[in-house]
């Protein structure tokens, strides 16, 4: 945080002689309405710690506005609620993370050496294979057949893997996950945006791919991706997990926070070292900011969201609308490689108090 500071310290002195450069000096607000209008997205959200942006409709159609309620799919961000929910089960004493997979789900004998943290971390040797919306338990049936151990110790994007984690959460507690998450963490926290859509949910809220509607099953993608919040939300249960650190006791929080390297074609987008991933969550090492921790979550070419903690300041931002020509507001580690970062430098985001 010391390098931090001394960085907004610097930018603070040089604002005043940017300010009177017009075509440098733009605001988040200018930036954020210039990209999202440059990509013909729909709507679309942005949270700098207290200040909140909004974009275009929730739903073009009827010209409903975004606003503070407007509700995103966050994809494989759910990765990141599921890790918790195990760590705080281990917290409890239901599990250790250290416990083969089969301790409870036996059914998949193959993964006798197989730990619950290794599939929190995608280093058990799962290299998924389906890449079409298909239900979670033939994802499952898909990737257990061509799992290799051979591969274990490897890093692998897994969606496998944390769908194997929400049948072994479902298992241990004799609820579905969306009541443990409801118990664990929505409703302690008060986010009553954040939930897992049935089919009349899903209908209701608008992703749009190539100016037309799209609906996603988000029962479909279940532990591996099928949450929905609003930008408030996700901010506060980033802010209480990786701010204020109050959701996990100390172990669980560096259990969480212990990282391995990923693969190199995480490279791609930055020019700089690739990510590391811990339990559900991506960390860069990005100068002059130094760790930040990151997620982005797009459900298959719709809605795309993403966070980023730099120290106390935390980034979010939504989409509803895919474009698969620029995720820079959208892909957290593309941006500060672009012009997003240009925007911050000029004091929009601060320490939280």
């Amino acid at each position: 945080m010391k390098n931090f500071k001394k960085f907004l310290m610097i930018i603070l002195i040089s604002c005043s002689i940017q300010i009177t450069n017009a075509k440098t000096n733009f605001s988040t607000r200018f930036y954020f309405n210039s990209w999202a209008q440059k990509n013909e997205i729909v709507g679309a959200a942005l949270a700098l710690d207290n200040k909140v942006y909004f974009y275009g409709y929730s739903n073009k159609h009827s010209a409903v506005l975004v606003t503070r309620k407007t509700q995103f799919g966050i994809g494989s961000i759910t990765k990141t609620f599921i890790s918790v929910i195990l760590l705080k089960l281990e917290a409890e004493g239901k599990l250790n993370i250290h416990d083969p997979v089969t301790k409870y789900l036996p059914q998949y004998s193959k993964l006798k050496n197989v730990t619950i943290q290794s599939l929190m971390q995608m280093t058990a040797g799962f290299n998924d294979v389906a890449k079409n919306p298909i239900s979670y338990l033939q994802e499952i049936n898909m990737a257990y057949p061509k799992y290799n151990p051979k591969l274990s110790g490897n890093w692998l994007y897994s969606n496998a893997s944390y769908q194997l984690l929400g049948l072994l959460i479902e298992k241990i507690t004799q609820k579905s996950l969306a009541d443990i998450l409801s118990s664990f963490i929505t409703k302690p926290l008060h986010l009553r945006s954040i939930y897992f859509p049935n089919k009349l949910e899903a209908i209701s809220l608008k992703e749009y791919q190539n100016g037309h509607v799209k609906i996603s099953d988000f029962n479909n993608e279940y532990a591996a991706g099928g949450l929905v919040s609003n930008v408030k939300d996700l901010e506060s249960f980033i802010w209480h997990l990786f701010v204020a650190k109050d959701l996990l006791p100390a172990k669980q929080y560096t259990e969480l926070t212990t990282f391995v390297k990923t693969s190199e074609k995480y490279y791609a987008f930055t020019g700089i070292k690739a990510p590391q991933f811990g339990l559900g969550v991506f960390k860069w090492n990005i100068p002059p900011y130094g760790d930040v921790f990151s997620y982005t979550g797009v459900l298959d070419k719709g809605f795309t969201s993403s966070y980023t903690v730099i120290g106390n300041n935390i980034i979010i931002s939504q989409s509803n609308t895919y474009n698969h020509n620029d995720f820079t507001i959208l892909w957290s580690y593309r941006t500060f490689t672009k012009e997003l970062i240009k925007s911050l430098r000029y004091i929009e985001i601060w320490d939280r108090k």
